[in-house]
């Protein structure tokens, strides 16, 4: 009869803690989640707020960023892929010292509600000068899968220290949003150095229409 007696308290006690016991989750799903780094240059929004790469401040501060003034821009949607062409100043001072021979050029499309539409890039090796102060790319074949259909690229810096940029796709990567806003972004970044050493150049509120053309100026 004790020992019943014994038994019976035992399992009822254990019975009555088991509420307690489910409601307590493993140490180790209680600890904090600790966030990813931005990783700069992989188009991948690694720390998940929303900004990719060179849009992102961990990997261009604002110190690092110059003003973009665009004096072309036309993206022509072709199903899956569009027709991009883009001229712009990139600086009037600051950048002359910025050289695609050492440094990866960066191109990133964003739209007004945070979608990434276009991350493309152009390894440093890929780019030739044959005359001072002018870099070129040219992929018609496309060999370079992370340019993204980007069939030419040129960046080229004047004497008086202005850099301006051109790129030219007939069949780029992406397809832009309708009616929306859009933000470019060009970058510089030498894979040998510390990100502190990435410069940027931004361009926003670039409107396109009900098809997701857009026509600068």
């Amino acid at each position: 009869m004790r020992i019943v007696l014994a038994l019976t308290v035992g399992v009822t006690g254990v019975l009555a803690a088991l509420p307690a016991l489910a409601q307590q989750a493993p140490p180790s799903l209680n600890a904090p989640v600790q966030a990813t780094a931005e990783i700069c240059g992989n188009c991948v929004d690694d720390d998940g707020d929303g900004l990719t790469d060179f849009e992102d401040p961990a990997c261009c501060a604002d110190r690092q960023i110059f003003p973009m003034a665009i004096d072309r821009g036309r993206i022509h949607p072709h199903g899956q892929t569009s027709g991009l062409g883009l001229e712009s100043l990139l600086a009037a001072q600051g950048l002359a010292d910025v050289n695609p021979r050492r440094e990866d050029v960066f191109l990133q499309i964003r739209a007004e509600r945070g979608d990434e539409v276009f991350c493309a890039s152009v390894p440093a090796g890929r780019f030739v000068a044959k005359r001072p102060g002018v870099f070129r790319f040219r992929d018609h074949n496309h060999s370079v899968g992370t340019a993204g259909g980007i069939d030419r690229l040129v960046v080229r810096i004047a004497g008086d220290g202005s850099v301006r940029f051109r790129a030219c796709a007939r069949r780029a990567e992406f397809t832009s949003p309708r009616d929306g806003l859009l933000t470019v972004t060009i970058s510089f970044r030498n894979p040998l150095a510390a990100e502190s050493g990435n410069r940027c150049s931004t361009a926003q509120e670039l409107h396109t229409n009900r098809r997701g053309a857009l026509r600068v100026p």
